[in-house]
């Protein structure tokens, strides 16, 4: 189901993390995240969520539905292709994305 479907619910688990979020983006989906607060995998560093997922606060969980008739083909097209570039590019491979991340940092604080 999960692969015919244009759009993901991923809400977060009792933890701050969610399967589905991960294998949303991998079939190429766009993973709805409903959860306030959360801060997703590399958002401050590799990955732009807002061009990759639609976030809604949990106070509007009831009305996802309505939200996701709102999303446009071409906005759809967009976010599918930014999130299998998330997926391939950094989320794949996390160990290698831990590394992007800290060689960056590093080279902040030595400019």
């Amino acid at each position: 189901v999960m692969a015919c479907s244009r759009f993901v619910v991923a809400p977060r688990g009792h933890i701050l993390h969610s399967s589905r979020l991960l294998e949303a983006l991998s079939i190429g989906a766009v993973p709805v995240v409903v959860s306030d607060g959360w801060v997703l995998p590399f958002e401050h560093d590799l990955i732009d969520w807002a061009a990759v997922a639609i976030r809604v606060a949990e106070v509007d969980a009831p009305h996802v539905a309505a939200i996701l008739r709102n999303v446009s083909d071409e906005k759809w097209c967009a976010m599918r292709r930014a999130g299998r570039r998330a997926y391939a590019d950094v989320l794949a491979d996390p160990v290698n994305s831990l590394v992007r991340v800290f060689e960056t940092r590093a080279g902040r604080r030595g400019n």
